[in-house]
């Protein structure tokens, strides 16, 4: 099983349709996603873990992906909170 770990710094401005469409998104992947702030570790396809961690503009993340399509998810979730997936 392959596991990918990287910071990422958020470039999208996040409100409840991203956040919906950021869950939506990990949700696809079967691939374990983890997003990690100080000592918070949150599960990606949650959406009561999301929003319970405000994902902002500027805000630095930790990001856990491990599983069988670890590389498309970690790919995905990156372009996604950068903005570079449009």
């Amino acid at each position: 099983m392959k596991r990918i770990e990287k910071s990422i710094l958020v470039e999208r401005q996040f409100d409840q349709k991203t956040t919906v469409d950021f869950c939506q998104l990990t949700s696809g992947f079967s691939a374990d996603i983890k997003l990690l702030k100080g000592t918070f570790v949150i599960d990606a396809k949650s959406m009561m873990g999301l929003l319970a961690l405000p994902i902002r503009k500027g805000a630095e993340f930790n990001v856990q992906v491990e599983g069988a399509d670890a590389e498309d998810a970690a790919k995905a979730v990156e372009g996604y909170l950068t903005g570079t997936d449009k």
